[in-house]
């Protein structure tokens, strides 16, 4: 107040002393600009001495206590009696109201969760209690009752509750109930499985189960395809749960596991997804000879030598096509195949509708191995065609790079690699054909002119493997009996070709697809070679990007995976690629995974007892656990107070106090100018 009369004094002074040195002024001049003369200095006056102007005021004020409710998300918990928390707080609310009513005690209800605010996803009760005192600063706030389940989120603001002076007493709602947790541990199974027939899936589930009874279900998709209960557990945590695959190829599969009969604090961890791949087991190999001859004889009984393929052999003689000594129809057993091998020694002479169904049979996805000489109707399919010299010739093979792309074409023989063997192999027959467009060549002649003998190429859904020669009984001849080589080459192919997707030999995955902030993200990884078996001892790398954030990491090798976990990812939606060199092909799979604000509401349960006390303690509060305790609330003092309410106006923020000061000097300037006293 001194400096506000200060700024007065000075300011009369310059007005009396402007009067005296302008004698020559009229007087009503003199007064008008000796008035906006005082008024300029004081405002600049006031704005040096005291920017901030105090006004005290005093009011008498009655007490009430405020009533903290926690209406978080944690509140929604089943807790007692199939009642949530919120239900049994508002009857405890209910009957505080009508205590406090009976002995004239005077409250306010303050709804919080992060505060004051409406966000309900995590609880910062210390944040809460001082918004409410700072709410009723300059009102007789006596105290505060806490309603609340104590699960408090906000770890990092223990120093707000020194700044609470009232009494907070905390409202124990109930004991904990006892909640049990189970989680899935892992998911065991083989892969590739076989498709038509059971395989068995393990999960393994960690948690007390002794006695209890769990139901496991299994999804593919979202599509429930096997579930089964076990009752009565003994000190097992391993469950087996049996799935027939009724279609081949790559599935993303999903495992949960439910307890019966029993409440549990999380079921985010109940469901696990994984991967499977299912491939053909005993597949129908249907083997079409224009000449019966020894190639085609050895290739028939190595695959017949083999339980998982049912194998027919259909020849050509003068009048059709024979199975054993049944006249047969070609189309019919084409229809019922998994794979087609074509053994062409001089001309198939199929009729048009034939060839036809032979073409469709590949555009619907169904493999050929194809022996021996071209036959031009199949052309369009074929991976090499006939060129201009149509002689035969003696040659050993050579493997190109692109053979590396595949497993068929690593044998190995007494320590050897298959391009050492198929240097000492003796010498087949083998034709001047040329590759066509999307062939890839897989062997040559070791001949200058290097022509292609092993050809690989998709036609439409399906492929075909060419194996451009003859005489192919010399190798199944050259080897020692002791090791059918020969055998396990043709059978290698044949496995590689009945497998439809066999360009899809890469896949990696998630174990979900939606994750709560802070939860690690799993990634599993699968190579397999053309005959679906697994391979090892691959760099896997992994690149996950969100906006213009980019993760990279390579993923360890494990039991036939290839595996990683990323932790600490914040909310948003992330896009991952993963990279395998293997041979020639860069191997790539790709997905997406979205992880959201973590619910911490519903990662804790239960009241937290000790917290609440906590509370009590540190501000002198009390603790009420039931009805009778609300005359523990009495002792707390409360007593009507003269409370002093502070103003305070910054005048350096007030915009229009430097405004009106540039008026007033601007007015003094025209006026004099007006006058002629510049």
């Amino acid at each position: 107040m001194i400096f506000f009369v200060l700024a007065i004094i000075s300011a009369l002074l310059v007005f009396f002393y402007y009067h005296k040195t302008n004698p020559h002024i009229s007087t009503s001049l003199k007064w008008i600009l000796g008035i906006i003369r005082f008024s300029f200095f004081f405002i600049v006056l006031i704005l040096l001495i005291t920017p901030t102007l105090h006004f005290h005021r005093g009011k008498k004020q009655q007490p009430f206590s405020a009533i903290a409710l926690d209406i978080s998300g944690s509140m929604n918990q089943i807790f007692a009696n199939e009642m949530t928390k919120k239900t049994i707080s508002k009857e405890f609310v209910s009957k505080l109201e009508d205590f406090l009513n009976k002995k004239n005690i005077n409250y306010k209800i303050y709804n919080f969760s992060n505060g004051l605010q409406s966000d309900t996803l995590k609880t910062d009760i210390f944040l809460s209690l001082n918004e409410i005192q700072k709410k009723e600063k300059g009102q007789n706030l006596s105290d505060i009752i806490l309603v609340s389940d104590g699960l408090n989120h906000n770890n990092n603001n223990f120093p707000v509750l020194k700044e609470i002076n009232i009494p907070v007493s905390v409202a124990i709602l109930g004991e904990n109930p006892k909640y049990l947790d189970i989680a899935i541990k892992d998911v065991i199974t083989n892969n590739p499985v076989y498709l038509n027939t059971e395989t068995e899936i393990k999960v393994v589930v960690e948690g007390n189960l002794y006695g209890k009874d769990i139901l496991v279900k299994l999804w593919d998709e979202d599509k429930l395809v096997s579930s089964k209960n076990f009752s009565n557990i003994g000190k097992s945590n391993e469950f087996l749960i049996s799935y027939t695959p009724t279609n081949i190829g790559f599935k993303k599969m999903r495992i949960s596991v439910e307890l019966k009969g029993e409440n549990e604090s999380n079921l985010i961890n109940n469901q696990r997804e994984f991967l499977l791949n299912v491939v053909k087991d005993r597949a129908q190999i249907l083997i079409i000879t224009s000449q019966l001859n020894w190639d085609i004889a050895f290739i028939h009984k190595a695959l017949a030598k083999n339980e998982k393929l049912k194998v027919n052999l259909i020849e050509k003689r003068k009048d059709g096509y024979y199975l054993e000594n049944d006249k047969v129809s070609v189309a019919d057993f084409l229809v019922q195949s998994d794979l087609l091998i074509m053994h062409n020694r001089n001309r198939f002479g199929f009729t048009d509708k034939i060839y036809n169904e032979i073409k469709n049979f590949v555009k619907r996805g169904g493999n050929i191995l194809y022996i021996d000489k071209v036959d031009k109707k199949l052309n369009d399919i074929l991976p090499l065609y006939q060129s201009k010299y149509v002689k035969e010739v003696s040659v050993n093979l050579l493997l190109t790079s692109l053979a590396d792309d595949y497993k068929t074409f690593s044998i190995r023989e007494s320590g050897k690699e298959m391009k050492k063997i198929l240097e000492e192999l003796p010498p087949i027959s083998a034709y001047f054909y040329s590759p066509q467009k999307n062939a890839e060549v897989l062997a040559v002649a070791d001949l200058p002119t290097q022509n292609p003998v092993i050809a690989f190429s998709s036609y439409f859904d399906g492929n075909v493997l060419m194996l451009a020669a003859n005489s192919l009984y010399l190798w199944k001849m050259w080897e020692d009996p002791q090791s059918e080589w020969f055998d396990e080459f043709f059978n290698s192919i044949v496995q590689w070709l009945i497998n439809t997707d066999i360009k899809k030999r890469f896949i990696c995955a998630t174990d979900k697809l939606q994750y709560m902030e802070g939860e690690p993200v799993d990634f599993s990884a699968l190579i397999f070679d053309e005959r679906m078996n697994t391979i090892s001892n691959q760099d896997v790398l992994l690149k996950v990007k969100k906006d213009d954030e980019i993760i990279e990491k390579y993923l360890t090798e494990q039991d036939n995976k290839y595996l990683t976990t990323l932790d600490g990812l914040t909310k948003g939606k992330y896009h991952y690629k993963v990279e395998c060199v293997l041979g020639n092909n860069l191997l790539v799979d790709k997905g997406e995974f979205l992880i959201e604000p973590l619910p911490l509401e519903e990662s804790s349960t239960g009241i937290n007892t000790s917290f609440l006390k906590f509370i009590a303690s540190q501000t002198d509060g009390k603790i009420v656990e039931d009805e009778e305790d609300f005359e523990n609330l009495l002792t707390i003092r409360r007593e009507p107070k003269q409370i002093v309410l502070t103003t305070e106006i910054e005048l350096w923020k007030k915009w229009y106090i430097p405004v009106v000061a540039i008026l007033l000097i601007s007015s003094e300037l025209f006026i004099r100018r007006r006058k002629g006293l510049l």
